[in-house]
């Protein structure tokens, strides 16, 4: 590796020592003359490149380079001096990167143009397009100034349109809190006439250049919006026609008289929401009209009790007022005092006794009462503090109106047990609670105003969706799905609808029901077609065969229309749930069984295993065979091999590769006991060849023994039935001719040395082996020969073997060229 180290170099002889002859110096004068053209052509591009093309002196060339400036220039004068001046080459190549630099750069600022222009027109414009256009531009270097301009014009113009966008979002968020604060408290002329500018204003936005930057979300709420004010706007209407009665119920009541109305009616015809105003003047016309009322003194009609009977009634009530007393019961005391009163204690005759016990009874009544007159007052008063407390307790609405019912009940007990209550005190008392009421009256209004609104959306659904049952039954072939699923949220929608009147409940209930049932019976019967073919689609899976091979190709393409199905057709919940749950459960049951057939077939494939392994350790222990039982064994094995059924997959690689490894053993040895044989079979063909030359020529020369040739024959192998038949009949005549000296014979010999030529020649031709030299003329015209007999039809063409039997069967006298050319055609055949 090394040696090239070890290597010593041959001695040279010196180098001849060569004159040098110095370079004339340029005068002073021409360098000077050179520079100063160079200066003075600075300005001249085409003299510049001329002169550096023909300037000998390098300070003068680059001077001169200093004028070239075009690209065509800088090219020609890089080409000349690229391999001679390499400052000039240089320059030249600066300048040139300089322009390509300019040039891409110019390219790129194009570009950018290009795309702003694009993007001024484009209705679809963003910031982010501009921001990424802008970013590019300020990467860019040394932008000339036409481009510049350019670009601020039209950058100018991108402005313009994003502030323009900005301006119409704005104006389109302004216009939905506009729809959203409507109607407020205005008249609903004013809320119309508002909804058909906002309206406008949206019609006029949507016809914007720039209306594709404004967000779909955004203008598909403006319509939700609109479309919801303008279904409200009739009840809007009804409930402000409502407050405009109320107000007009209102004035004529304040212009009448006070006596002549009554609380009740006044409390009837004033029911929903009015301004606080109106309210506060109908708390004071109910106070006047609670104050003019007369107070009606009721005397009690006294019972007509017969003489007869007064003076048991007498006793009785009196020993009751007496036991009422004892029990602390004031009215049923008062009540037995009422009896008293309405007998005629003349036509009685009490005792003394009797008149004093009447006496203190009803002072002891009377004194009873006025405490509980006392006691009542003070519960009715702790009763109008609970009333008036109650508006700053921030209740709810449904517990402020239940506690309200209950201070009035417990005013009314206090009635029966007290007595009644003074007029001031009942009139503070209903003003507080009326007062506190005033949320709950509002609340129950807006309830009313909400469920009339609710029977507005309910009729308009009903009416949508009698449009869309007519347009449905004038389509041919209608998109069930969409038909599905807008059953489905009409359903849903009527649900989640709010209360209404209890009068129209049911009417609208009905219509929704008659209409939904017109858009469900043609639905019904598609997805009763549709449970068909899904109920067929599970007999399908049920059917398969878990042994096919096809089954899960099958199963899988069934799987994929139940998909298609699924999605272009919608069912039943429970329908779909119960027809999905009885499809899977079929594929469980198709891979299921499949996996039982792979185990039977597991079991099955272990017994093929078994059988293989044997049949692998019977070839390898072949070895020791021998050559035809060898073969016979392979042959056997073969057909067993094929015969055996599949193995487990785990497996089946291992057992295949040591069954072919066993076989290519077995062949191995095959093949070469083989090829020994068909050697010794062609060295016995060559040698009895041999033999049947010597003893020829033998004959033609006349020396040597062809006896003993004889015996050299018989100690050689027989060869096959051609080759036997030809050579030994060959050997045979040379045999007899050479005992006989027959030299007819000798000259057939010499005769046949020429077809012996020409046969060789053909074989050659037809083995396309090659030829000597001086034989290529007779090769060429024989090969127009074998070409013409092999084009004639209906005659049969010979065999190579068939021709190397004739050319061994051919006696003739065979030199050492052709002897070699023969042994050639003889390796080349067999």
């Amino acid at each position: 590796m090394f040696d090239f180290l070890f290597k010593r170099k041959p001695k040279t002889p010196p180098a001849p020592v060569v004159a040098v002859v110095p370079v004339p110096v340029a005068p002073t004068a021409q360098r000077t003359a050179a520079m100063a053209a160079a200066t003075d052509l600075q300005h001249d591009e085409a003299a510049s490149v001329a002169f550096l093309l023909a300037c000998d002196f390098a300070d003068a060339r680059l001077l001169a380079a200093q004028g070239v400036h075009s690209a065509t220039a800088l090219q020609q004068v890089l080409g000349a001096m690229r391999n001679t001046d390499r400052r000039v080459a240089k320059l030249m190549q600066a300048r040139l990167d300089q322009l390509d630099a300019q040039r891409k750069l110019l390219t790129l600022a194009t570009a950018c143009i290009a795309d702003a222009e694009r993007l001024a027109t484009d209705p679809a414009l963003t910031p982010n397009q501009v921001s990424e256009l802008d970013r590019r531009w300020q990467a860019l270097t040394a932008i000339p100034e036409s481009e510049q301009q350019t670009f601020a014009t039209v950058r100018a113009t991108l402005a313009a349109r994003l502030a323009a966008q900005a301006a119409l979002q704005r104006a389109v968020i302004d216009t939905l809190a506009q729809l959203r604060a409507l109607p407020g408290d205005h008249a609903p002329d004013v809320v119309r006439s508002t909804l058909d500018a906002l309206d406008a204003a949206l019609a006029g936005y949507r016809a914007s250049a720039d209306i594709a930057a404004v967000p779909k979300q955004l203008l598909v709420q403006c319509d939700e919006a609109a479309q919801v004010l303008r279904t409200s706007l009739v009840a809007i209407e009804q409930q402000h026609a409502a407050r405009q009665a109320r107000l007009t119920l209102l004035e004529e009541w304040e212009a009448a008289a006070p006596e002549s109305l009554q609380e009740s009616t006044l409390r009837r015809g004033w029911q929903g929401e009015v301004a606080p105003e109106w309210q506060q003047r109908f708390d004071e016309l109910l106070q006047r009209v609670v104050a003019a009322r007369p107070v009606k003194v009721v005397a009690a009609a006294a019972p007509m009790v017969p003489v007869s009977e007064q003076k048991p009634a007498f006793l009785e009530a009196l020993q009751a007022m007496e036991q009422a007393l004892d029990e602390g019961s004031l009215q049923i005391a008062a009540e037995a005092d009422k009896r008293l009163r309405a007998l005629d204690l003349a036509a009685v005759r009490p005792t003394e006794a009797q008149t004093a016990q009447l006496s203190r009874l009803r002072a002891e009544l009377g004194r009873l009462q006025g405490w509980a007159r006392w006691g009542g007052n003070v519960s009715r008063e702790e009763l109008q503090k609970a009333a008036e407390a109650l508006p700053e307790q921030d209740l709810a609405i449904a517990e402020l109106a239940k506690k309200i019912g209950s201070l009035r009940e417990r005013w009314k007990s206090l009635d029966v047990s007290a007595g009644p209550a003074p007029k001031e005190l009942w009139h503070g008392f209903d003003a507080a609670c009326t007062a506190a009421y005033a949320p709950v009256a509002a609340h129950f209004g807006k309830l009313a105003e909400e469920r009339q609104a609710n029977v507005v959306i309910a009729s308009d659904m009903i009416a949508d969706l009698q449009r869309n049952a007519d347009a449905l039954a004038g389509v041919e072939h209608p998109d069930w799905k969409a038909v599905a699923l807008f059953c489905q949220r009409s359903l849903q929608s009527w649900q989640r609808l709010g209360p209404t009147e209890r009068k129209e409940k049911k009417r609208l209930d009905t219509e929704f029901n008659a209409v939904m049932q017109r858009l469900r019976a043609p639905l019904a019967a598609i997805r009763a077609t549709e449970i068909g073919q899904r109920e067929q689609m599970i007999a399908d899976v049920e059917a398969l065969s878990a042994n096919d091979r096809s089954a899960l190709d099958t199963l899988r393409a069934l799987q994929d229309r139940w998909q298609e199905c699924a999605k272009a057709l919608p069912l039943e919940r429970n329908d779909e749930q119960a027809l999905w749950g009885r499809f899977r459960a079929a594929c469980d049951g198709v891979f299921a069984r499949r996996k039982e057939a792979a185990s039977e077939a597991d079991a099955g494939r272990i017994d093929n295993l078994q059988a293989k392994e044997a049949l692998c350790l019977a070839l390898e222990q072949a070895g020791t065979l021998a050559i035809p039982e060898v073969a016979s064994l392979l042959r056997e094995t073969a057909t067993a091999w094929q015969r055996a059924g599949h193995v487990p997959r785990a497996s089946e690689g291992a057992i295949d590769t040591r069954y072919r490894q066993a076989v290519a053993g077995l062949q191995l040895q095959v093949d070469h006991a083989q090829r020994a044989r068909d050697a010794l079979a062609k060295q016995a063909i060559l040698v009895k060849l041999q033999l049947c030359q010597q003893v020829e020529s033998t004959l033609v020369s006349g020396d040597g023994d062809a006896a003993a040739l004889q015996d050299q024959w018989q100690a050689l192998p027989a060869l096959t039935a051609p080759f036997e038949r030809a050579l030994g009949q060959r050997f045979g005549q040379a045999q007899v001719a050479a005992q006989q000296a027959d030299t007819g014979y000798a000259a057939t010999l010499e005769a046949n040395r020429a077809v012996l030529g020409r046969e060789l020649l053909r074989m050659e031709i037809v083995l396309s082996l090659d030829s000597p030299a001086e034989l290529m003329r007779e090769r060429l015209q024989l090969q127009v020969e074998v070409l013409q007999v092999a084009l004639k039809s209906g005659q049969p063409v010979a065999t190579e073997q068939q021709m190397l039997v004739a050319l061994c069967n051919l006696p003739a006298l065979a030199d050492g060229p052709a002897t070699a050319r023969l042994q050639r055609v003889l390796e080349r055949v067999l």
